[in-house]
């Protein structure tokens, strides 16, 4: 008996060890594995077995974008083209030709001949109709070049020509200058461009404000976003203007630029706009109520502020370092202020900015703004974060707020924080249903001169508080509240 059950088992081994685990699995996850594998590796498979090749082309039918590797050669990268039938977006950035990269892996495109031979073979392939995004970043390609790919892609529909092109990247193409805009200003291709990058390339101020004109300056009415960040040519004081069509602005590191004015009407469309680190901007005048997001980090000659923003809900203003105080702030709708850093940022200046917004802003960061001195207020039926780490002069955190974290770590001359209830609805503004207790992290690490902690004493009975006070040496154990 004992040697057939043995004979048994090895059987029942043997069955499980002759299972294709690759044929059980099913259909969904056979494509993830292919995700993992990558264009090159999944050709390989599909030249094992019949079955493989049935596979991969399911899977390539399911790629809607494709960036060859710089693995491949140059015939790889056209045929890679012709193999995925539903493609809508092409990128060539992973196979430029870069020198000083190991041999086998430094890209194959090297000039504006290679990137033309790639595009033909796309707009040659059974996807040739359905892409509608290209990726050129850091291409050899110049001025006339930029057009030239769009008519690559051109169809006829009735007798008219169609380009379907509405994605254009050419970041880093550093040969491309405003002669490339204006080009793609005056040609029916640019009618259809709803984004387009030029981050890194020479374009100028002056080329910027063709593509920002809309229908008004002759430019590109359908265009939503817009980024040429880098762009270091770029100098002086740029205004957008008023018929702007776009949604999304991005200029990041413009060294040369000194001024941004922002002045739309009401029922314009730009939403977000960041221009972080332009060093060289002094003056920031936005006026537009359809802004929802700015982000103006890293401006550290920034002096010159005016804010009339009605629809803003995130304000960045990290490492402002010049930065005492807003002229004028108005941003009634704002939920986050980030003004972590701004050295020089006056404690009467945050007062007005918190003010502003009293019946939205539900965040508060401000780490590291060691000029503010004296006691800071919040008051407000939303605010549920504040973060006012490093702020060495700042003496007492008075808090009327539903707050539900309050970090203050290494405030040195912190001596007193008090959580007050929130204060009531006042005339003119909705009843606001009834609030509740809420749950409270407060870190006060290394607040060495702390003395006093006042109204936390029913969170922490009801068991809502968690508190961290390490490093706090003269807060008496009267003041520290008991943690059930």
């Amino acid at each position: 008996e004992t040697e057939t059950e043995t004979e048994k088992a090895q059987t029942q081994n043997e069955t499980e060890s002759n299972v294709d685990l690759w044929d059980a699995l099913p259909g969904e996850l056979r494509l993830l594995v292919l995700d993992h594998l990558g264009v090159r590796d999944a050709a390989r498979a599909a030249r094992s077995c019949r079955d493989f090749a049935w596979t991969v082309r399911n899977w390539r039918a399911t790629k809607l974008h494709v960036a060859p590797p710089p693995t491949l050669t140059l015939d790889g990268v056209c045929s890679l083209m012709s193999a995925y039938p539903n493609l809508n977006s092409v990128s060539l950035k992973r196979c430029v030709y870069v020198e000083n990269k190991p041999a086998g892996s430094r890209g194959c495109v090297r000039d504006v001949h290679d990137v033309f031979r790639v595009l033909r073979a796309a707009s040659a392939g059974p996807a040739g109709h359905t892409i509608t995004s290209i990726d050129l970043e850091a291409c050899d390609v110049r001025d006339g070049d930029v057009t030239a790919v769009l008519e690559l892609f051109q169809k006829h529909e009735d007798g008219k020509p169609v380009f379907p092109i509405s994605v254009l990247k050419l970041g880093k193409c550093a040969l491309v200058t405003d002669k490339a805009l204006v080009q793609l200003a005056t040609h029916p291709a640019g009618l259809v461009l709803r984004s387009l990058s030029v981050a890194g390339t020479q374009v100028t101020s002056s080329g910027a404000r063709i593509v920002l004109g809309g229908r008004a300056a002759g430019g590109l009415p359908n265009l939503e976003s817009f980024d040429f960040s880098g762009c270091v040519a770029a100098k002086g004081s740029i205004a957008l203007p008023p018929l702007l069509t776009i949604k999304s602005l991005r200029a990041l590191y413009l060294p040369g630029i000194t001024a941004v004015t922002v002045q739309l009407p009401k029922d314009s469309n730009l939403s977000s706009v960041h221009i972080s680190q332009c060093v060289s901007l002094s003056s920031l005048h936005v006026s537009a109520g359809s802004l929802r997001k700015l982000n103006a980090s890293q401006c550290k000659n920034l002096t010159l502020l005016e804010m009339h923003c009605a629809r803003l809900t995130s304000l960045n203003l990290q490492h402002c370092v010049s930065l005492t105080s807003p002229l004028t702030f108005v941003c009634p709708q704002l939920t986050e202020l980030n003004v972590s850093g701004c050295v020089l940022l006056q404690t009467h200046a945050l007062r007005a900015m918190a003010a502003a917004a009293r019946q939205s802003l539900e965040c508060v960061k401000c780490s590291g703004c060691v000029s503010m001195e004296g006691e800071l207020v919040f008051s407000s039926r939303v605010l549920a974060r504040i973060i006012v780490d490093g702020c060495a002069r700042v003496t007492g955190l008075r808090i009327a707020a539903p707050v539900q974290k309050l970090s203050a770590r290494r405030c040195k001359n912190l001596t007193v924080v008090w959580i007050d209830p929130v204060p009531e609805t006042e005339e003119g503004e909705e009843e606001a249903e009834e609030q509740v207790l809420t749950w409270l992290k407060l870190d006060l690490r290394n607040c060495v001169a702390l003395t006093r902690l006042v109204g936390l004493r029913s969170r922490a009975l009801e068991g809502k508080l968690a508190i961290d006070l390490a490093g706090c040496d003269s807060l008496p154990d009267s003041e520290r509240p008991t943690v059930r």
